[in-house]
């Protein structure tokens, strides 16, 4: 390498750190494309991967120019200099890829020694988690939901102001009420679920399975990807085939009043058809299809907590969790500055048992409250979530 080319090489480092200021370029595991994005208007998403991205010169996405063309010495004659800017570049971003897809799904917590507390009090708690996607807060009414409004109106933590994730795709809000962590640690940032962690940040099922392995789980949805992608290793018994609300309803009552294929203690139902009539006809009690679609399965948690409450007449101890992934407005739900979109329902019933008040609930809240009412404290997962139990 000459002296000419030792200080053009010179020079053009020097423009990279010039322009190391407000822009950086992600490389997301899901996309082709580096991400542009806005150390101030991007702030959420560049907290995503805050710890693993690589500064860049000040760039603009162009479809129609590759980001490498305009970094590279495209006057320069001399063909060694381009190969070495290529390689360099390459390098750079192969680095930046990889921390951005191996990295951000850790945890400081398995470092350190964990230990489990078992109240065998409680180990003979029953809960039901029924999931409701795509319910809007404002449409859970006496008139629209009459059941549901008579449900949140018991001895219960009702909370319609309860938050999504500020990325609120599905994927990401399922993952965060089954894992107690936000979506920047369980890495599941849409509906693909790629990338997603729960190897180091299992889901609460997980943690009644090794700890409390007497206890007979069991998840039953319509959008299977929940199934697929997070439960059905977790769970005792799982339907890994397309179902639709009505069959959800039908194959939890089975679980539940025939014990067919077996009684469940701790039972997940996913209901999809609300969030389906938002998608094609829009996001509102207002919406004649949409308020239908809130009505039928206002009649299906009706019937569902008709048989709890049957089994604590029994003498059976349930805690009754309803709880949705995100409202949505129009036709969508990718808005989460829309308050609409990012406010849901969470309601947390039981007869007796004192619920936390002032407490502005969020997904990662779901799992311990579970984990609580079963007398499970594992200190892992202490060290791990972010929510907060609604029991006192």
């Amino acid at each position: 390498m000459n002296f000419r080319l030792l200080i053009h090489q010179i020079y053009v480092l020097s423009l990279t750190l010039q322009f190391m200021k407000s822009d950086f370029i992600l490389h997301k595991r899901s996309s082709k494309k580096p991400i542009v994005v806005n150390e101030k208007v991007n702030s959420s998403l560049l907290k995503r991967c805050q710890d693993h991205w690589y500064h860049k010169r000040d760039i603009k996405w162009n479809s129609k120019t590759s980001w490498l063309q305009k970094f590279l010495l495209s006057k320069s004659d001399d063909f060694d200099a381009r190969f070495i800017h290529y390689l360099f570049l390459l390098m750079l971003s192969l680095l930046s890829f990889y921390h951005c897809k191996n990295d951000v799904v850790s945890s400081e917590c398995d470092a350190l020694d964990h230990s489990v507390m078992i109240d065998s009090s409680k180990l003979g708690n029953n809960v039901i988690i029924i999931g409701i996607d795509g319910f809007r807060s404002d449409a859970l009414t006496q008139e629209t939901t009459p059941f549901l409004y008579a449900l949140s109106q018991r001895n219960a933590y009702a909370n319609l102001s309860h938050l999504t994730e500020e990325d609120t795709y599905s994927g990401p809000n399922w993952s965060s009420i089954l894992t107690g962590v936000h979506y920047d640690k369980h890495n599941v940032t849409d509906n693909s679920f790629d990338g997603r962690g729960f190897h180091v940040f299992p889901t609460l099922f997980n943690y009644i399975e090794r700890y409390a392995d007497s206890l007979n789980t069991s998840s039953i949805v319509n959008w299977l990807p929940i199934n697929q992608y997070a439960l059905s290793q977790d769970v005792d018994f799982s339907i890994n085939s397309q179902l639709n609300d009505s069959l959800v309803l039908q194959e939890a009552s089975n679980v539940l009043l025939i014990d067919d294929p077996f009684s469940a203690d701790v039972l997940f139902l996913h209901f999809d058809q609300l969030d389906a009539a938002g998608h094609s006809f829009g996001f509102s009690s207002n919406i004649s299809e949409y308020r239908a679609s809130l009505s039928i399965l206002d009649l299906y948690v009706d019937s569902l907590i008709g048989i709890i409450d049957a089994k604590r007449s029994a003498g059976e101890n349930w805690l009754c969790i309803v709880v949705s992934d995100h409202g949505g407005d129009g036709n969508g739900h990718g808005d989460y500055s829309n308050i609409h979109i990012r406010e849901t329902i969470f309601i947390a019933e039981h007869p007796s048992l004192p619920f936390t008040v002032n407490h502005e609930s969020n997904m990662t809240d779901i799992a311990p409250t579970v984990l609580d009412f079963l007398g499970i404290t594992s200190t892992e997962f202490d060290c791990k979530s972010d929510g907060q139990s609604v029991l006192e």
